[in-house]
């Protein structure tokens, strides 16, 4: 098999087990359970909104990521299918975690 044809075999691998994941999600809910917080009912965010801020996060320290390995490594090398199946896995994470 050619690296292409890998490359190719690999994103239909990672697009499945994504979509796998997504059609076995629970359906989140932002209802919050009432609590004695003293942070006032308008500066309060929902839940899905506190959890996805780790995808946020990876986000922006992906670049990062990406610079500390092509400082000493071809960029071709990078593993970028790896990396986008970690944002993913971590977003669907978070969902199913999200009441």
């Amino acid at each position: 098999m050619s690296g292409r044809a890998r490359g190719v075999a690999m994103v239909a691998l990672v697009f499945a087990l994504m979509l796998g994941r997504l059609v076995a999600m629970p359906a989140a809910s932002t209802a919050q359970a009432p609590s004695t917080s003293r942070t006032p009912d308008a500066l309060r965010r929902p839940a899905d909104q506190t959890y996805l801020t780790y995808p946020e996060w990876f986000l922006v320290f992906s670049p990062e990521e990406y610079a500390d390995w092509v400082r000493d490594r071809p960029p071709t090398d990078f593993p970028f299918l790896g990396h986008v199946a970690a944002v993913w896995a971590g977003y669907f994470d978070i969902a199913s975690a999200v009441p």
